[in-house]
């Protein structure tokens, strides 16, 4: 299948040019030059067609998740972000290996969907679960790991011998966390009420700034990035304690074929082995593992 699109998408050849490797029909053979010709033609179509795939790689599609700073658009409009990152060093360590589709935000749900029927090829950043290993492949080593952590305003008078557990630092005030996610699961599962009627982690900030909620608890990635971002450094605390901690990964489709698939998993070992994963995730905050 891929061999067939990376034909069609790579040559463009005159149908005129290729007529007299095909035409059966009376009148279009002029003698013995035409002949020769069409010899000639056929050869050289049938040696494209095996060396295409040797010749220039086929592009890997994949989209994006609107999931700062996973992925996330600059003020120009260009993707980036710490997957972003990691497709094209994934890129740059082999040249062979084209990866497209990243400025295309798309549900999480439906990046599963995509997935899993072979609409796209790839994707990064995304958590381990038996359920979703399946409906597709996740490579080894892991991109990043996440951590969850908890934030407080700067005035706020947390206890910080009462933070070993997350009941315990539940215990001290009020809990915020962000709509739909592991994090707000996180909490649930344990029986420990949380706000979660933000739908982004600048609202939950701002909530938290405004005394609608004592603790944040959101993962590292996202939350210290938007601290960052927002310029809220001296405005809270962060609670210097992860209460979970899970990998995020390269997944690829069932459908893949297998070549393409070792291209990757031997580009991925690279950037692992080299360091450029753990640059990449620094950037980001993200600490390495110990």
């Amino acid at each position: 299948m891929l061999a067939a699109e990376q034909f069609n998408r790579q040559l463009s050849i005159d149908p005129e040019w290729l007529a007299p490797c095909y035409y059966q029909g009376e009148g279009r053979d002029d003698g013995s030059s035409m002949g020769f010709k069409r010899i000639v033609r056929c050869c050289l179509l049938m040696a494209i067609f095996c060396l295409c795939g040797a010749v220039k790689a086929m592009p890997l599609t994949t989209v994006a998740q609107d999931s700062r700073p996973k992925y996330m658009q600059d003020n120009q409009g260009d993707m980036q972000g710490v997957a972003v990152d990691i497709l094209r060093a994934l890129e740059q360590q082999d040249p062979e290996l084209k990866i497209e589709g990243y400025d295309r935000l798309v549900p999480l749900t439906r990046i599963k969907r995509m997935l899993k029927e072979g609409f796209i090829d790839l994707f990064a950043g995304l958590a381990y679960t038996p359920e979703r290993e399946r409906d597709f492949r996740y490579l080894k080593p892991p991109l990043y790991r996440l951590r969850y952590i908890a934030v407080v305003r700067a005035d706020f008078p947390l206890d910080k011998d009462r933070l070993a557990t997350i009941e315990e630092l539940a215990s001290q005030g009020r809990m915020i966390s962000l709509f739909g996610t592991a994090a707000s699961d996180y909490l649930l599962r344990r029986g420990i009420s949380v706000d979660d009627g933000a739908k982004n982690v600048e609202a939950m900030l701002l909530k938290l700034l405004a005394k609608r909620g004592d603790i944040l608890f959101y993962h590292d990635l996202g939350l210290l990035h938007t601290i960052d971002e927002l310029e809220l450094n001296d405005q809270v605390q962060v609670v210097s304690m992860s209460y979970r901690s899970y990998d995020h990964y390269l997944v690829v489709s069932e459908q893949l074929e297998q070549p393409y698939l070792d291209r990757l998993q031997r580009a991925l070992q690279a950037i692992h082995d080299n360091g450029v994963l753990e640059a990449i995730g620094q950037r980001y905050h993200l600490k390495p593992d110990p």
